[in-house]
């Protein structure tokens, strides 16, 4: 596992397949990686084609939308790490995750900020081979990325 779910903890008692773990991973680490290609992975192998993604305010519907919501995602960002605290499950399938994270950044002004996140994750064919998300919300205090940002 990469580092961004390597230390999460994991419910019991339900299993939670190896490929939605997989998924889980690769989604943050997508998240954390500047490529340019990251968008479109993001967009055509990681979410289902109706998946809904709320990075900002204003959710991304589909994979054009999931796609160019991607564009900006470094214009003031010079790293970002996140990594998944726990995982709780919602339902019998293990496709409805609920979760804590903490995630760190740096910014092209200098400042660095760290600060945790609720989120959640909603996956389509959860007990298969090729799952995807078809929802994904994060729920975060932006003050301090605000503050950050305003300076220097």
């Amino acid at each position: 596992m990469g580092y961004s779910i390597d230390s999460a903890k994991w419910p019991t008692g339900i299993e939670v397949s190896q490929a939605v773990k997989n998924l889980v991973e690769r989604f943050y680490l997508l998240l954390d990686d500047s490529s340019p290609s990251s968008g479109d992975t993001l967009a055509d192998e990681v979410f289902a084609s109706d998946g809904v993604a709320h990075f900002s305010p204003v959710p991304s519907r589909g994979s054009e939308e999931i796609r160019l919501s991607r564009r900006n995602a470094w214009d003031k960002i010079t790293s970002r790490k996140h990594r998944v605290l726990k995982v709780y499950i919602c339902g019998p399938d293990a496709d409805d995750l609920l979760f804590t994270g903490h995630a760190e950044m740096e910014f092209k002004n200098g400042q660095r900020v760290a600060s945790e996140y609720a989120g959640r994750i909603r996956v389509t064919r959860s007990q298969g081979e090729n799952p995807k998300i078809s929802h994904y919300q994060v729920w975060a205090d932006m003050s301090a990325f605000v503050k950050a940002l305003s300076q220097g």
